[in-house]
């Protein structure tokens, strides 16, 4: 008995050991796999957003030339007219040709000639009425493009000629560029240009497998990209690490890869503290009101985090924040915060859909794609309806991948919520990101309201801003305001929306909530009639 239990103690000693060799082994398998699966995806929809991105910017030059010609009022074949198009056309590397046209004719184009066009596709209109995109060949050219086509009134249209080739570009990585496979196409179906994998070997089959698939449309022109790439493209990338943690050794590497990654991963005093707190609930919204300068009217609140702690000491965010940020607490402390903000606002905000909540996010939330799907997650079933929500992604802070930003700011908007570039122009974009991004709102940062003075002192920063952002089409909200002057000076220039230590400091839930039934109780709402600063002053006070 005593060797046979041996030998059933060994067999079993053994067979666990070969679980624990075997085990993390096929554990780091399956996960390189997953992330390679996943960063894939990722890198795809990165990729064709990417190719968007550029073609917006190349059709944008045709729209941005036919306005230089409709300013300069060319709408003829004149030596003026020409002498108009010419630099245009020199200076602008997209664009192949300007011209005034005829239905299916070139009258002139920028060197006084004529030229038959050839249409490829049917005319599909932009949302200005006025434009059109199509896809044309220039019969003396023998080259094809997208011809930009801007309606005069007299029956002939302004022109610009986009080549194809600098619509869709070849910037594709080098991982796909043997493999990659993609069509840039107006959304009535007609292909701009496609690209196909490059045939080495004529002998050879197509690659068999799974294929990743990412479609990317424009909210600015008709179009859309969809690209294709297999799967074993990035298997084969991947085919080095994966062999390497194959071979790396079981169990001794997987415990001195735990240990390193327990040294590495554990957090200091300071960061275990948050955690802690966190855990805790110490994390709480204050709600700063939001203030439409022209009716005096309440039109939402800014929710501003706060660390209350259980000796009742409440710490600012600026002494915690950038921690969190840094240490990776920052997104689970946002999901946190809104859930509370939830709970603070549901039924008060349900009531009142009119109502917006501002909420700041980080930008490492706008460099994960599946942002948009936990935000839903956390309102899902509740009063406040997701077109209440605003989204604010800070300009102090560089977006390093503007193309990623992108997507995350469309799902966001997809699911119904805005999207705001605070701190605007304090950063080192140069305001690029108001148009890059798509974003819906502009907030001019107090650093910028602090430099309205008194009497008629101009702040042309504040107005350029203001400017910019109804040009693009958005709503500009001032922060920081604390004066009735700064008041005053962004109502007639044209703001739309403020807040500060003027109308109200940041509130807990109560004390807003309070303030909230008094200056919008539930019922009819009047129709809001403009305010004469005095009365909007005496408002401003009862608020604060």
């Amino acid at each position: 008995m005593v060797t046979l239990w041996s030998r059933k103690h060994r067999i079993l000693v053994g067979a666990v050991g070969l679980v624990l060799v075997v085990a993390p082994v096929l554990g780091a398998k399956w996960l390189i796999e997953r992330t390679t699966r996943e960063n894939a995806a990722e890198n795809v929809a990165e990729v064709a957003a990417e190719f968007i991105s550029r073609a917006e910017l190349s059709l944008a030059s045709g729209t941005n030339a036919l306005n230089q010609l409709a300013l300069a009022g060319v709408d003829d074949c004149g030596p003026r007219s020409l002498e108009t198009m010419r630099p245009i056309v020199a200076a602008v590397l997209p664009i192949k040709a300007l011209a005034v046209t005829d239905g299916g004719r070139i009258l002139c184009n920028q060197f006084g000639e004529t030229d038959p066009l050839e249409s490829l596709s049917a005319a599909v209109p932009l949302n200005d009425g006025t434009t059109t995109l199509g896809l044309v060949r220039l019969r003396s050219a023998g080259t094809s493009g997208v011809l930009v086509t801007r309606e005069l009134s007299d029956g002939t249209a302004l022109a610009a000629f986009v080549a194809r080739e600098a619509i869709v570009g070849t910037f594709l990585p080098k991982l796909l560029r043997t493999t990659a496979a993609g069509t840039l196409a107006f959304v009535n179906g007609t292909a701009i240009s496609a690209f196909q994998p490059p045939i080495i070997d004529p002998r050879a089959r197509p690659a068999d497998g799974p294929v990743i698939s990412a479609r990317a449309a424009s909210d600015r022109f008709p179009i859309a990209m969809r690209l294709s790439v297999p799967e074993s493209t990035y298997e084969a990338a991947s085919s080095g690490l994966l062999t390497t943690a194959m071979l790396g050794g079981g169990l001794i590497a997987t415990l001195i890869f735990g240990l390193l990654l327990y040294i590495l991963r554990r957090p200091s005093a300071a960061v275990a503290q948050m955690i802690e707190a966190e855990g805790r609930g110490e994390f709480v919204p204050y709600y700063q009101p939001v203030i439409d300068i022209v009716t005096g009217r309440l039109v939402g609140c800014e929710v501003l985090v706060r660390w209350l702690k259980p000796d009742g000491t409440l710490v600012m965010p600026g002494t915690f924040i950038h921690l969190a940020e840094s240490s990776g607490l920052a997104s689970a402390m946002t999901l946190s915060v809104m859930r509370a903000v939830r709970a603070d606002l549901d039924r008060a905000f349900g009531q009142r859909p009119q109502l917006s909540i501002a909420i700041n996010l980080f930008n490492a939330h706008f460099a994960r794609l599946s942002t948009a799907r936990d935000i839903a997650r956390v309102f899902e079933g509740a009063s406040i309806g997701l077109c209440q929500l605003i989204f604010e992604l800070t300009e102090r802070l560089p977006v390093h991948n503007v193309a990623r930003a992108r997507v995350v700011i469309r799902k966001l908007q997809s699911l119904g919520a805005r999207v705001a570039l605070d701190d605007a122009g304090t950063g080192h974009s140069g305001l690029a990101h108001l148009q890059q991004l798509g974003v819906d709102i502009v907030k001019i940062d107090k650093f910028f309201v602090d430099t309205i003075g008194a009497g008629e002192t101009a702040a042309p920063i504040v107005n350029s801003l203001i400017r910019l952002g109804h040009d693009l089409g958005m709503e500009v909200v001032a922060e920081g305001v604390e004066t009735f002057e700064q008041l005053d000076y962004l109502r007639r220039h044209g703001a739309n929306q403020a807040q500060g230590y003027l109308f109200s400091p940041p509130l807990p839930a109560r004390a807003f909530l309070d303030l909230v039934e008094t200056m919008e109780p539930v019922g009819e709402r009047a129709e809001p009639q403009p305010l004469p600063l005095t009365e909007l002053e005496q408002d401003t006070r009862a608020v604060a």
